[in-house]
């Protein structure tokens, strides 16, 4: 059994090699049906670099039976690995909190695009659950994916608003997708 030196000292000759390597042969298109094509990937991905960026939003949580709560969200949206993937660290606050508040919640997720399925993939962590959706850019400037949840099947409908803002609705359904309710809606502007 190899130890933890040894697992460490693979790691890092195999992180030293990829990143000595020229971007243009990690980037390299695989020859059709051998593997991933990553410019295509990260072309989809250029889609939504208007996500890039800090941002704080006002949000709004719909109730079921009809009542609203408001609170504020800050998330701060990352492309990684040269466009091939974003990456999303958000924060919910309390309501009547402030950004110098601790959070409420907080979640992260990865986004990648599926070069062969033609699709969105999802990973998100929040509140100790692992969670894996699937989506599609919709057009330019909008894009949406639905994921399983603890609290039901939820979609999530982002669009642009203008080069300084987006809107994310997202709903909720307690029959799978049969029916949707309004569940939360935040309207998102660059953090100054």
């Amino acid at each position: 059994m190899k130890s933890l030196n040894q697992l460490l000292a693979g790691a890092a000759a195999a992180a030293l090699f990829l990143t000595a390597m020229p971007a243009s042969a990690q980037k390299a298109p695989a020859p059709a049906g051998q593997g991933p094509d990553v410019a295509a990937q990260c072309a989809a991905m250029q889609q939504l670099a208007f996500l890039h960026g800090t941002w704080v939003g006002a949000t709004t949580a719909f109730r079921p039976n009809g009542s609203k709560v408001t609170s504020l969200s800050k998330d701060v949206v990352t492309p990684l690995m040269d466009g091939e993937l974003l990456a999303f660290a958000g924060s919910s606050y309390a309501p009547g909190a402030t950004l110098a508040d601790a959070p409420a919640m907080q979640n992260y997720g990865i986004l990648s695009f599926d070069d062969r399925a033609g699709k969105l993939i999802l990973t998100s962590f929040a509140n100790g659950a692992q969670m894996r959706g699937e989506g599609r850019i919709v057009g330019p400037g909008h894009v949406e994916w639905t994921m399983p949840s603890p609290v039901g099947l939820l979609r999530f409908m982002v669009t642009a608003q203008g080069k300084d803002g987006w809107l994310e609705a997202i709903d909720v359904s307690a029959d799978e997708g049969k029916s949707w309710r309004k569940f939360v809606e935040i309207a998102f502007r660059r953090a100054p």
